[in-house]
């Protein structure tokens, strides 16, 4: 949304920057946003996002800065693109300064709602993925495969091969076994270039699967049998290094629950605020 990678301060924002149209917008919605102002940090930037919006000037390009602006200001400790204040972007927000306020308020604390459900249900998604593949050997590596795919939205045999240091081959065994203990699924429906992700994930094969390149038909598509060049003995690749085991991986949230701990009670006191006017 907004890379923090090659930053430009402001000044430089001129007709002689080589950025693309998208990115200076949006640093300008940036620094429009993190302007010094009296007040606590959410009216602030409410109040902020108002203007923008009232100038009539690019939406999309404010929305792609909040969450750099968030995290500017101190109001998350990290960047979470999740809390964009989408809702009152919309057509029929309320656009008298109090009304905005609160209507931005809102829009935070459903997002923060919604993002702490999806960070559980990824959680309960691997916990499950573990349980389901039982004990294993102390040198078993589809432990470690489970928890790469809860920390990898899609992966795919090539991949988790280059992260386990085993073959492809083993490591699409390796998938196969956790399809059949039903601790993975395979989401993009192909022969071959398969991604795998948890059980619970599996709602993104309609943004994966993309357009059928031969119309209707099912299946391969026909053969087209081509001369092959004379076969070249080539030496055979050496094998594999044995990896070393790999650590269990722990995850902590502690900081993200008091991060919307944070949140909510910045909420709460906006809408306090809002309400003893």
């Amino acid at each position: 949304m907004l890379a923090t990678a090659d930053r430009r301060p402001a000044r430089e924002l001129d007709e002689t920057t080589e950025a693309p149209e998208h990115r200076r917008l949006a640093e300008d919605a940036l620094w429009a946003l993190t302007q010094a102002a009296p007040g606590a940090h959410l009216p602030v930037l409410a109040r902020a996002m108002r203007a923008w919006i009232v100038d009539d000037r690019p939406r999309g390009a404010v929305r792609a800065a909040l969450p750099a602006a968030l995290q500017a200001t101190g109001v998350t400790r990290a960047l979470l693109p999740i809390l964009a204040g989408a809702d009152t972007l919309r057509p029929d927000s309320p656009l008298d300064p109090d009304g905005w306020t609160l209507a931005f308020a809102r829009s935070l604390e459903r997002e923060a709602t919604d993002g702490l459900a999806i960070l559980r249900r990824l959680e309960h998604a691997w916990r499950e993925a573990r349980a389901a593949i039982g004990p294993r050997r102390s040198n078993s590596r589809l432990p470690a495969a489970v928890d790469l795919l809860a920390a990898t939205p899609l992966l795919g045999p090539a991949r988790m091969a280059a992260l386990l240091g085993c073959s492809v081959r083993g490591a699409g065994l390796m998938m196969e076994e956790l399809v059949a203990c039903g601790a993975a699924v395979e989401v993009t429906g192909r022969g071959s270039h398969r991604l795998y992700g948890l059980p619970a994930t599996e709602g993104i094969r309609g943004e994966t699967a993309g357009p059928r390149r031969y119309g209707h038909r099912r299946g391969r598509p026909p053969k087209v049998i081509v001369p092959e060049p004379l076969a070249v003995t080539e030496p055979l690749p050496p094998p594999p290094p044995v990896p070393a085991r790999l650590e269990r991986l722990e995850v902590d949230y502690t900081a993200l629950d008091a991060l919307l701990a944070d949140t909510n009670r910045v909420v709460e006191r906006v809408q306090r605020l809002l309400k003893s006017r």
